[in-house]
C-alpha cells in the first residue's frame, strides 16, 4: 500500500497491491470494506467531498502519442482533440478502469 498526493488537484490516491493469485473482485470488496470501517476517523471535509474505489491495473497497457506530421497543430490543441477523441471514448471501453492525458500530449491506460 502506498499514496499519491497531488497539490494542483488536492487529491490524494491510495494504491493497494494484491498478490495476483487473489480475485481482484473480492480484493474490491475487501477493500470496501476496510474504507467503511475508516470512515469514521476522517474529517467531514474529505467525507463530504467524497472517495472513489475502483479497481484497476496499477501498470499501463497502452500509451498513445499524438503529434502534427507538418506542425501546424499546437500543442493545446493536440491536448484538446486527446481529451475529446481518445481519453473520453478509452475510458468508458470495457475492461479499462482509468485513462489519462498526460501533457505534453500523451495518455496512458490501466486495464480494471
Amino acid at each position: 500500500m502506498y499514496s499519491v498526493n497531488t497539490t494542483n488537484g488536492s487529491q490524494t490516491s491510495l494504491i493497494v497491491d494484491f498478490d495476483l493469485k487473489t480475485d481482484p473482485n473480492t480484493d474490491l470488496v475487501l477493500t470496501q470494506s476496510r474504507q467503511q470501517l475508516a470512515n469514521g476517523q476522517l474529517p467531514p471535509e474529505v467525507t463530504s467531498y467524497g472517495i472513489s474505489l475502483r479497481k484497476s491495473a496499477t501498470a499501463p497497457f497502452m500509451l498513445v502519442g499524438l503529434y502534427s506530421a507538418h506542425g501546424t497543430a499546437t500543442l493545446r490543441f493536440s491536448l484538446t482533440m486527446a481529451y475529446i477523441n481518445l481519453n473520453d471514448p478509452i475510458g468508458r471501453s470495457y475492461g479499462v478502469g482509468r485513462s489519462e492525458v498526460f501533457e505534453p500530449a500523451s495518455m496512458r491506460c490501466g486495464s480494471g
